[in-house]
């Protein structure tokens, strides 16, 4: 009998976990899930952007994004209230320039500060890419060029270290 009430709620517990968030919506700062429906909301709810932060691999510097070319894929976003005149916690100017402007929760204040990080995201990763970049172009899986000579983050510190007399 204590087996069969046991089989019962755990019947009841799986079922109500995976309608959880049938029908519902997220909220402003909450996660939401194409994939993982039995965990999050399916989608933002309404005047919302879905932002798919698990997706985003760009970096901003001061007031202008890049990308990364970083590897990505954790399929869970979160809803942002781009549009409203105000740059918010998790807003950049990567997912809503309307918002975020004069380095509002930029990843990096200065090219300065950029260039002379020495993590793989910052311009550790950018000296070895300016490096072999007259070799060959890294393009993105999309097929775009990621780093080329130009607008993009390794262009910007390699003419910063033009700048400061090759210092590299």
């Amino acid at each position: 009998m204590k087996r069969r009430i046991f089989s019962i709620v755990l019947a009841a517990l799986v079922i109500y976990s995976s309608q959880a968030f049938a029908g519902s919506c997220a909220t402003e700062g909450k996660q939401f899930s194409s994939i993982y429906k039995n965990r999050y909301p399916e989608h933002c709810c309404a005047g919302l952007t879905e932002w798919q932060a698990g997706m985003d691999t760009r970096i901003s510097i001061a007031d202008k994004c890049y990308k990364t070319g970083m590897a990505s894929g954790f399929p869970v976003g979160i809803c942002i209230n781009c549009g409203n005149g105000i740059c918010e916690r998790n807003e950049t100017v990567c997912n809503c320039p309307q918002d975020c402007h004069d380095g509002e929760h930029s990843t990096y204040q200065t090219v300065e500060s950029f260039c002379k990080d020495q993590s793989v995201q910052g311009g550790a990763k950018c000296k070895a890419v300016i490096k072999q970049r007259r070799r060959e172009e890294i393009q993105g899986a999309d097929g775009t060029v990621v780093f080329q000579s130009g607008d993009d983050m390794c262009a910007v510190c390699e003419q910063y270290f033009k700048n400061e007399g090759g210092k590299r």
